[in-house]
């Protein structure tokens, strides 16, 4: 009777509440919290057992809650590890995803300061060298070098739009870098008319 008297009666509802809160604070909760919770609560729900004269009902109520309470409490456990692993997971995945973004920045950058600017002096040389030099040879070796690396360039110039953008240029697209041959021909024919 002592006992009642400490707990008070306990309600269907309030048995509940109690149990949905331990499986609560199981998911939520610091462990020492959830841990202190589950024991306070369970001498709380087994209260209304005590003073049955039914020894039986008793033993049976008792194990009953000790399930329940421990069901809610690994429900809430599980939550708990299954909400953890997939903020683990997406952290991983976000961490992945900017390490691909700077690996592709890095390549996209190496590409444009190295192998595009090492061909654009090659055709920058060669168109000059078909600008001062006579003969149809000279000219014809020189066209052809000139075209490879113009068709070299736009394709390493698609490479570092798609890298850097991660959007494809389809190609049917105007070129990525404009023909170096059209400017050094017009910048030539503007200095010859100037005198």
């Amino acid at each position: 009777a002592g006992v009642r008297i400490l707990f008070g009666y306990v309600s269907i509802q309030q048995e509940l509440f109690v149990l949905v809160m331990v499986g609560v604070l199981a998911s939520y909760a610091r462990p020492a919290h959830r841990r202190l919770y589950a024991v306070v609560a369970l001498p709380w729900l087994l209260s209304q057992f005590v003073g049955m004269e039914d020894i039986q009902l008793q033993v049976l109520g008792a194990v009953v809650v000790l399930a329940l309470t421990a069901l809610a409490y690994a429900i809430g456990r599980i939550v708990r590890r299954v909400r953890e692993d997939r903020d683990r997971s997406n952290s991983a995945l976000r961490q992945a995803e900017g390490s691909l973004v700077e690996q592709r920045s890095a390549l996209a950058r190496e590409l444009h300061d190295n192998a595009l600017s090492d061909l654009t002096v090659i055709v920058m040389k060669a168109q000059q060298l078909k600008l001062t030099q006579e003969g149809e040879n000279w000219a014809s070796e020189l066209e052809s070098i000139l075209d490879r690396a113009n068709i070299t360039i736009d394709h390493m110039g698609r490479i570092v739009t798609l890298l850097r953008d991660n959007e494809p240029i389809s190609e049917h697209q105007d070129r990525v870098v404009p023909a170096i041959s059209e400017e050094l021909v017009k910048a030539k024919n503007e200095l010859d008319a100037s005198g």
